[in-house]
């Protein structure tokens, strides 16, 4: 935001392959500030992380760039994979 002030960003995800079938599930939380211009990385965890063997090169990342917390996911080579996130967060200023 442009109020400079802390975050606490949490949530999960969850992958699926139809075809093969296989899943995985993910869940994760990070600490964030901002001077209300850049945001910057406190730390994060990715807590758990659940898959199917043909998904174990699959990933969740989170981090800043610019004034902003990105959630991205990696998928698997030659494999459709359908995505769902859940992220929130919570500020003081």
């Amino acid at each position: 935001g442009a109020t400079p002030g802390a975050f606490y960003v949490y949530g999960n995800v969850q992958a699926f392959d139809s075809l093969t079938p296989a899943a995985g599930t993910y869940s994760f939380s990070g600490g964030f500030r901002t001077d209300g211009v850049t945001a910057t990385e406190l730390g994060i965890e990715l807590h758990d992380e659940f898959e199917d063997p043909t998904l174990v090169t699959a990933d969740v990342f989170i981090s800043a760039s610019g004034n902003n917390v990105i959630l991205q996911v990696q998928g698997v080579a030659a494999t459709s994979i359908n995505w769902n996130a859940l992220m929130e967060y919570r500020r003081v200023i």
